[in-house]
């Protein structure tokens, strides 16, 4: 299969085939991943989570379970819908690429970190005594879904620049 030029009639990567689809799955993995880490530990989970930890080993913040999870869920579904509309309609825009990915990386990060939190809750005899660990590591797939976002969106075309000639197309005889 030879690549054919970007232009009329053509259908450049991300617009049309499987890129669509692969970007709009990495934008629907955090929200996704959130509800089935819910479904799965709402039976280990109270009804207060340790939500925030200043360096120490254990945590000095918490918050309602279930209240974090919609606040949690809501804001993911909105990037979500910020991601899918701007990698819709923005693919002339200098930003098409960059804003998906934030949008994706940020609701991956607050996914991530919600479960991350329940998680431990869950883990530990009570929340007071939740411990991160490794879990940590969790974070990055929110990274790897931004990441896979901007790679998979089509790069930006070059502005036409005003002023700038156009190739002369030559005309042959008989043609209109």
């Amino acid at each position: 299969m030879t690549a054919q030029p970007h232009g009329p009639g053509t259908t450049p990567r991300g617009v049309g085939g499987a890129a669509p689809a692969a970007t709009q799955a990495l934008a629907a993995l955090p929200l996704a991943a959130i509800l089935v880490a819910a479904v799965a530990m709402r039976p280990h989970l109270g009804t207060t989570i340790a939500s925030h930890w200043s360096g120490g080993a254990h945590p000095d913040g918490f918050s309602p379970t279930w209240g974090s999870f919609w606040v949690t869920v809501l804001v993911t579904a909105g990037l979500l819908v910020f991601s899918t509309v701007a990698s819709t309609f923005a693919r002339r825009a200098s930003w098409s690429r960059v804003w998906p990915a934030i949008a994706t990386t940020v609701g991956g990060m607050l996914a991530c970190s919600w479960i991350l939190s329940a998680w431990a809750t869950a883990a530990a005899p009570s929340p007071a005594e939740a411990t991160l660990g490794p879990r940590l590591v969790l974070l990055l797939p929110a990274l790897a879904c931004g990441a896979g976002i901007y790679l998979l969106l089509p790069p930006t075309p070059a502005p036409h620049t005003a002023g700038a000639r156009r190739p002369v197309r030559q005309v042959q005889p008989g043609e209109a």
